[in-house]
């Protein structure tokens, strides 16, 4: 069932699906399953902001850094190829848009 939404949620959004024939996990699927548990973790800082400092400690920030290092990148490479992919001499000027050149259009 995720992996349905999961596909179906980036062929809306990216335009593309990440679906691994081989059936193991895509990376995609890593860095999203991931986000979204560090995103539902407990933070400290959210509720009580002047002992934002316990989630330091307790290296729950440590542990985002590099989840969110990891979905920027992967951001930044499905914009740079949707970027490319409207410039390459091989495109057909096809109406087939998605969130990411909806995004790029504004």
């Amino acid at each position: 069932m995720t992996e349905a939404s999961n596909n179906i949620a980036s062929g809306c959004i990216l335009g593309q699906s990440y679906k691994v024939e081989d059936g193991s996990i895509s990376r995609m699927r890593e860095i999203s399953t991931r986000f979204a548990m560090d995103v539902m973790a407990f933070c400290v800082g959210d509720f009580f902001p002047s002992l934002k400092w316990v989630d330091v400690v307790r290296g729950f920030m440590a542990r985002l850094r590099p989840t969110f290092r990891e979905l920027d990148a992967f951001n930044n490479r499905s914009v740079q190829e949707h970027k490319t992919m409207k410039i390459a001499p091989n495109y057909d000027g096809s109406d087939k848009n998605d969130f990411v050149d909806v995004l790029l259009r504004l």
